[in-house]
């Protein structure tokens, strides 16, 4: 063997190398949400969804699904749901206000929730899920189970 050189580490015999333990390596857990009116398709329209499907995962396997019931848009009328469901709604102070509202409920009923994919949303809630830390994932995939299964796969991206 040559000279060593400073900074150099001398090279060992593999009988010398003392074995280390395996190390533990802790499998990431996260959930994912997903709107859904059944539990099995995703709800195109997102925020008007009757539930949020979520999905625990620890690697990539399914650990947990709950459903958790949206009432987002409680405590508005009829008439107000119904023109902001086809955003014909003026942008008056009372109508920003309630959708603020209705923002700030997904997000405490999404708290613990990692990712979201989605079918469709408005620009102003995806804004405000990404801006609060959400990963926001868009697809045409309508079943949950294959939007699950193309995002564990690698194939959904953001």
């Amino acid at each position: 063997m040559g000279k060593i050189r400073k900074g150099e580490i001398e090279p060992k015999h593999k009988s010398e190398i003392k074995k280390m333990p395996d190390a533990q390596v802790k499998m990431l857990t996260y959930k994912i949400a997903f709107p859904t009116n059944d539990g099995e398709f995703i709800n195109p329209h997102f925020g008007h969804s009757n539930y949020f499907l979520i999905v625990e995962i620890e690697g990539k396997n399914i650990i947990s699904r709950e459903k958790r019931s949206n009432d987002s848009h409680q405590g508005m009328t009829m008439k107000e749901h119904e023109s902001e469901h086809h955003h014909e709604h003026n942008n008056d102070l009372q109508h920003q206000i309630q959708q603020e509202q209705a923002h700030n409920r997904i997000f405490d009923l999404l708290h613990d929730v990692d990712i979201l994919i989605a079918g469709n949303m408005g620009p102003g809630i995806r804004d405000q899920l990404i801006k609060n830390g959400f990963t926001v994932i868009k697809t045409n995939i309508s079943k949950i189970d294959d939007a699950l299964s193309a995002y564990l796969k690698g194939a959904l991206k953001i």
